[in-house]
């Protein structure tokens, strides 16, 4: 405890804008780093190790790539930067694909991931026009983005899966096709799944309230 409060007041008083420039240096960083780390087919890679116990792993190839792209974004990689645009067309193929399957998991995270594309759009026009974003992230203002046509048939084909598959008790799970250990849902999965549909709801797409409040009620 005694490290830790000279730690924090060691931080605290550290000046606010050579702070700053640390974390930017380090956010930085991280961007490359992650950047090399894109495949030539535009995904991050995918996890070696199974997702319960023994057993083969369950396929997280897009649920990583939604990830990355979601942290290059918020870190402030433009929509429109070579490797965005790689990975995005990487999910909308992998998700087109009916063979591949898909868990509840990488259908809530590829909608944040979507929100963050569009917020990046939005704040780049602004930024043409001399302005900046006034608004919060995250706030209620719905519809807050319009995709183009296309992106709004691949949001919905994410939606629709997740609204059909919350269980009577209100929450969510893998999803079909996925092996179950334990009970039929769980709070992890729920909460990436809450964020999605409401990164959804930001960008057009049609959620019943219901669902939320079953949610709610679950968790």
């Amino acid at each position: 405890q005694t490290l830790l409060i000279l730690f924090s007041l060691s931080v605290a008083q550290e000046d606010p804008a050579e702070f700053r420039k640390k974390v930017d240096q380090a956010i930085d960083k991280g961007v490359e780093w992650l950047k090399k780390k894109q495949q030539p087919s535009g995904d991050f890679g995918e996890s070696n190790g199974p997702t319960y116990g023994p057993g083969k792993a369950y396929p997280n190839k897009p649920g990583i790539t939604a990830f990355c792209l979601l942290a290059l974004l918020k870190s402030d990689v433009p929509y429109n930067d070579p490797v965005i645009t790689k990975g995005l067309s990487f999910l909308q193929d992998y998700v087109g694909n009916k063979g591949n399957i898909i868990s509840n998991y990488d259908r809530g995270v590829i909608l944040m991931a979507l929100e963050a594309f569009h917020e990046s759009g939005a704040a780049e026009a602004l930024k043409k026009k001399g302005q900046k974003v006034s608004e919060r992230v995250g706030d209620f203002k719905e519809p807050k983005y319009t995709p183009s046509a296309p992106i709004q048939q691949f949001i919905a084909g994410l939606v629709r899966p997740l609204v059909e598959e919350q269980t009577k008790a209100g929450g969510w799970r893998y999803g079909k096709s996925f092996g179950l250990v334990g009970d039929p849902e769980d709070i992890s999965c729920t909460q990436i799944v809450l964020l999605g549909l409401k990164s959804a709801t930001r960008m057009k797409a049609m959620v019943d309230p219901s669902a939320f409040k079953r949610a709610m009620d679950f968790v």
